[in-house]
């Protein structure tokens, strides 16, 4: 990990947790190295084919999974009436994080789909 990518985890940190200064985030960023990884994913990394459209390939064989990222409206946020920007970034931080979930589940069903069928005991 470079120090481009460190820096903006730091500043997503600090910017998630509000006023907490940037030695609290770092310290939050470290105690996040320290956790065991999250367990393997069968999604290998996607191909940005433009317009909108990921794919996913097979390492095995030549099936793919294509994902139109546009068709994904955001949801609708709600806000206080006398929200702050920072409670609109909140939001749309916790939409985001929403809307990749939703993404990563429906293309790991995909996989996992595939493999059953075309590659059993992978």
């Amino acid at each position: 990990m470079d120090y481009d990518e460190i820096w903006a985890k730091i500043e997503a940190a600090s910017e998630r947790r509000g006023r907490e200064s940037s030695d609290e985030a770092l310290r939050a960023y470290r105690e996040d190295l320290r956790k065991p990884p999250p367990p393997p994913s069968v999604i290998p990394e996607p191909e940005n084919l433009g317009d909108g459209v990921l794919r996913f390939r097979c390492p095995i064989c030549p099936w793919y999974y294509d994902e139109q990222m546009d068709s994904q409206s955001p949801g609708r946020v709600m806000l206080s009436a006398d929200f702050t920007a920072q409670d609109l970034i909140e939001q749309l931080a916790v939409e985001g994080e929403a809307r990749t979930n939703a993404l990563l589940v429906r293309t790991e069903r995909e996989f996992i789909t595939h493999y059953a069928d075309k590659h059993p005991g992978r």
